[in-house]
Formats: structure tokens, sequence, C-alpha cells
């Protein structure tokens, strides 16, 4: 029997239309897997923490939650009112690093960086959040504030005025702007912008302090004083106001006053030196020598590297007659800058004090310590050498005659004292005050 074949039909039909099928469903599922790679990818970018938490769920890690940006600003506004802004400032940079677009932390995050007196950084903030909206007016207030802080205030004032252009109602542009005019001499535009910046915002404290300010620049003392009382109601741990207030107390003799305010900080923050130092100076200014003595060691030991730490307890011991202490915290106050005359003389002295000492001491008592140290055989001439280099700074600097007249009686008195014999030296100088007079001068306001 032959089977004749239908031409009108392809031959492989059958297999032609299994092959099509298989090629779909391999399309059909590469479609598939790309989707789900793409959705993959997609969930990693905006849910990382998701992705994590899963991951450590399968693998059977406990994983420690990571807190939301809200909660760290959140966090960080506590913290703030709270009085610890170094808190604060870490939890806000937590935020910003997952934000970096978000105008909310990072307003807040440089207005904490001015608080802590890092404005080069707060102005860079300024500047990303102008990146981020170039018509914000957070970020023309943040860069004012910046350029305030940074004594540029002249060039802060058209910037807050430009931020008023977009927001006229926007407090911190009158409180940075009674900042910028007081500073720049125009004080009635100071004090206007003060009342502005308090009758807009009468809940934040920082325009209290601003207001304030203009008004003790102007010599309205007493409304100075209850601005900033207000203030420190307003947020009793927020610092700036209380220093300002304790001047102005010491500053119309009401010592006792400001001396419990510098407790009450140092209550609140027990390890801020600036309030140590600042009671250190009240304590001098009332007589308490020995109370003095001890706030200053104590603002030294919370914060050796600031200098107006180290020059105050070294003048402290220098008329205290304590001329190897003072030694001591003077070379501490050059190493922190070289470029300080006051320091740096006193310094010279102390060398020249100190190796008098040795020699007087050694000649009785050959045995005491003073004796081995290189100050009896190379103090003078140390005294001198620093000296001479004094000389040449001060007139560089040009500074107060009063400090040149003290380096040359230095140098006088180390040429012709009979314990500093072969000492290398001329004296080109002419002899001032004595000695004993530079000793015990009174140590400057830092």
């Amino acid at each position: 029997m032959q089977i004749k074949r239908n031409y009108n039909e392809p031959f492989f039909r059958e297999r032609l239309l299994r092959k099509r099928k298989r090629q779909m469903a391999w399309r059909r599922n590469l479609i598939f897997l790309l989707l789900v790679l793409l959705g993959g990818a997609l969930l990693i970018a905006t849910q990382p923490g998701l992705v994590m938490q899963a991951t450590y769920k399968i693998l059977g890690i406990e994983a420690t939650p990571t807190p939301l940006p809200s909660t760290l600003a959140t966090q960080a506004q506590e913290y703030f009112y709270q009085g610890d802004l170094q808190k604060a400032k870490e939890l806000l940079a937590r935020a910003v690093e997952q934000r970096p677009d978000n105008i909310d932390y990072l307003y807040e995050y440089g207005m904490i960086l001015l608080d802590l007196d890092e404005s080069d950084a707060a102005l860079a903030v300024a500047e990303q959040i102008s990146e981020v909206d170039s018509n914000d007016v957070r970020g023309y207030a943040l860069r004012a504030r910046s350029l305030v802080w940074l004594d540029q205030a002249a060039a802060a004032v058209p910037v807050a005025r430009a931020g008023l252009q977009i927001n006229p109602n926007f407090a911190p542009l009158y409180e940075v702007l009674s900042w910028a005019y007081t500073a720049t001499s125009d004080w009635q535009q100071g004090v206007d912008y003060g009342q502005l910046a308090v009758e807009a915002d009468p809940g934040n404290v920082r325009a209290y302090w601003a207001y304030s300010n203009a008004m003790a620049t102007v010599g309205e003392t007493g409304e100075a004083m209850r601005l900033l009382e207000e203030a420190i109601r307003v947020h009793p741990y927020y610092l700036a106001p209380y220093f300002q207030l304790a001047s102005l107390y010491l500053a119309v003799s009401r010592d006792q006053e400001a001396i419990d305010l510098y407790n009450r900080i140092i209550g609140l923050e027990p390890r801020n030196s600036r309030a140590m130092l600042r009671l250190c100076q009240a304590y001098l200014k009332v007589g308490e020598f020995q109370r003095a003595l001890g706030m200053c060691q104590d603002a030294v030991d919370n914060d050796p590297g600031d200098i107006r730490n180290q020059f105050q307890l070294a003048m402290l011991l220098y008329d205290n007659l304590d001329f190897q202490g003072a030694l001591d915290a003077f070379e501490a106050c050059y190493e922190l800058d070289q470029s300080l005359l006051g320091c740096h003389y006193r310094m010279a002295l102390s060398y020249y004090y100190v190796a008098r000492e040795a020699v007087q001491v050694c000649q009785t008592n050959p045995t005491d310590p003073l004796c081995e140290t290189v100050y009896l055989t190379q103090g003078c001439q140390m005294a001198w050498d620093t000296l001479e280099d004094s000389l040449i700074m001060a007139q560089a600097q040009d500074s107060d005659q009063t400090d040149i007249d003290n380096i040359r009686a230095g140098l006088d008195a180390v040429i012709r004292d009979p314990y500093c014999t072969g000492v290398n030296g001329n004296l080109p100088f002419v002899s001032t005050p004595t000695p004993e007079a530079i000793a015990t001068e009174e140590a400057p306001s830092t």
C-alpha cells in the first residue's frame, strides 16, 4: 500500500510547533528572571536595611536594627534640649549620612556645628543645602550665621537679606542680622533685628541671645541681663547665655552671682573647661587666689590643648613666684602657639628665674634635684637666647611698648646678674623695670 504525501502541509510541522513552544517558554522564563533581578536590585538600593535583616534571619544571625534617620533626628533634638550638643551632633551626622538630601537634618546639623564652634564645617553644610535646593531659606540663614562666626559679618548681611526676599517671616534670618549688624557697628539695626527675632519666635533661645548681645553692646546692660535670664528660662541647658550673663554680672560687680552662675554651668557640664577658666578669673577678681589657682589647674587638666587655660595657669604660678611650675605651663603654651608673645617672653624669664634658683640652692645643697637640671648650667643662656627671639618677635608684631620694655629689662637682668656669668650676649638694650617688678606683673586678660 502506498502512502501519499500531502504537499499542502509541512513535513515537520509538529516538530516545528514543539520547537517554537520551547523557545517561547525559554523567553518567558528569561523575562521573568530579569524582572526578579531588577526587582531585587531595586529593593537593595531602596531598602538595604530590610534586605540585611532578611539575610541575617536566613543565616540565623541576630541583627541590631539600624535606626531610621527620622529616629536619629528626634533623639538628637532631645539631646539638644538636655544640653548634650556633642551627642546631638553625632546623631545628626548619622542622619545626614543616610539622607544627605534632607534639608531638615542638614540645617539642624549645621546649627549644632555652630554651637560647637565648628564654623567651617557649618559653612560646608550650608553649601550642601544650597546644592539640594538653592531657594531654601535655611541655606541662607546657615550660611550667614557661619560667616558671622567666621568673623565675616559684613559678608553675612547680603546673604541674610537675600534670604528675607525668599521668606520674610523666617526668624533665624532676623537673629543672624542682629549679630551681623552689631558686629559691623550698625548698632541700631542690630537692636531692631534682635527684637524682631524674639517677636517672630519667642521660644527660640538663640534669638534672645542675639538680642541681648545687641543690647549689651549699646550699653543697655540691665535689659541685656533680663533677656539672658529669659533665654535661660526658655532653654535651661543651653550654655551660651550663661556665659554672657556671668560676664555682665562681673562687669557690674555682681561678682558672687557670676561665680554662682559659673558653678551652675559646671554642675550642668562637669568637664566644661571654659567655665573653669572663667571661674578661675572670677575668683582672681575677688582676691581668692588659691581658689583661682585650683580652678585654673582644673581647666588645664580637663583641656590641656586650650592655650587660654595654659596661659592663665602659667600667669598665676608666675605671679606666685612658682617659676618652675610657671615654666612648665609656659612651655606647654608655647608648644600650642609659638607666635604668642606673652607665652614666649615669659617662658624666657622663667628660664632665668629657675636658673637663678638652681644656682642659689646648689651652693648650699648640692644634692637638691635642681642641681641635676639643665637650668643650672644652661638656664641663663636659654633665657638670653629666648628673650632675644622675643624682642625680634615683638618688634615684628608691633607689640605693646610695655611688653618690649619687659623683654629689654629681662635681657638687662640676665647679662648683669652675677649668677649668670658666661652668658654669650651683648647689651644694646635700655633697662626699664626691675626683674622683681617683672615677676609680679598682673596676668593679662585672655
